[in-house]
């Protein structure tokens, strides 16, 4: 498959979820930081690097009351795709739905971090929030705007992933994918390190979930885009012999000093066949954990 060209615009990082395993640190309880020129030049830098995607992200994007006319503006400048990340709470609204989508909206790919209340309550530290989550997503299949799902795996909910995924099958018409994502160990997660699981432990539900969804013919991804997705190394002995096939677009204008991302790789990890795609280990998680689990990058 063909992977296109991803540009990833972030927005100010306001948001009406408080979630535990957030990658970002910072919070911005207003929008006086958004520059309204400076993201039309990221639209049109998109259009000079002839990307095909323009992906719109936060925090919570659907906060900022301009997102209709970004929107817009990225369609008149010939971008074939836009994307919305979002935790589709106000898509709860179908007048809103409506609006995006008449802007040129073309998909949405929503933080969905447990398809149990509970541990969605838990997680993203609201109440009430669940029921209305799931009528934004019923909203967009319903306005026909592509659906793709992620989530973030954390030590609450990996054992789980094949439930959730059955979960979004049964309750949701089919989505484009399905983005399973190893909890990234900085930011608001580096604050709840009982959140963050040993790789290898998920590798088997992992697994269970991928096949699943493999026989119901949906594309799942682990994104290598700057953060680590799940490391492919651990799933080699699976007996799959299309590994490569869950990694996510590339996006190339990730700037990581917005978040403290740093990723290392051993130079054992020059002999595995999948060091040109795999962006390495967080450093963090080798603080927590070490490396021994990883055959090819052990200490």
């Amino acid at each position: 498959m063909k992977k296109e060209k991803t540009y990833l615009i972030r927005l100010p990082l306001i948001c009406n979820f408080n979630c535990r395993f957030c990658f970002l640190e910072k919070k911005e309880s207003n929008i006086s930081q958004f520059f309204w020129g400076d993201i039309l030049r990221q639209i049109d830098d998109a259009k000079k690097t002839k990307s095909t995607k323009i992906t719109f992200s936060g925090g919570e994007p659907t906060l900022i009351r301009e997102l209709p006319l970004l929107i817009s503006y990225a369609k008149e400048k010939g971008i074939s795709e836009v994307e919305l990340q979002t935790n589709a709470l106000k898509c709860a609204y179908e007048n809103y739905i409506q609006e995006l989508k008449n802007a040129g909206l073309d998909s949405v790919l929503i933080g969905f971090h447990s398809h149990q209340e509970k541990n969605f309550d838990f997680l993203t530290q609201t109440n009430g929030y669940f029921p209305k989550v799931l009528r934004g997503i019923k909203n967009l299949f319903q306005y026909k705007i592509a659906v793709s799902f992620n989530h973030t795996i954390t030590a609450f909910t990996y054992r789980d992933l094949e439930e959730y995924v059955k979960f979004i099958l049964k309750n949701f018409p089919k989505p484009k994918s399905v983005f399973l994502t190893l909890v990234y160990p900085c930011g608001q997660c580096w604050q709840h390190k009982n959140l963050i699981p040993r790789a290898s432990e998920v590798a088997p539900y992992f697994l269970k979930a991928w096949q699943y969804c493999r026989e119901k013919e949906v594309r799942v991804v682990t994104p290598h885009c700057g953060m680590p997705g799940f490391p492919l190394c651990l799933l080699e002995n699976s007996g799959q012999t299309d590994l490569e096939e869950l990694i996510s677009s590339g996006r190339k204008n990730i700037r990581t000093e917005e978040f403290d991302c740093i990723n290392l790789k051993p130079k054992r990890c020059q002999k595995c066949k999948y060091d040109n795609i795999c962006v390495g280990i967080a450093l963090n998680y080798k603080k927590l954990y070490g490396l021994k689990e990883f055959s090819i990058c052990q200490d």
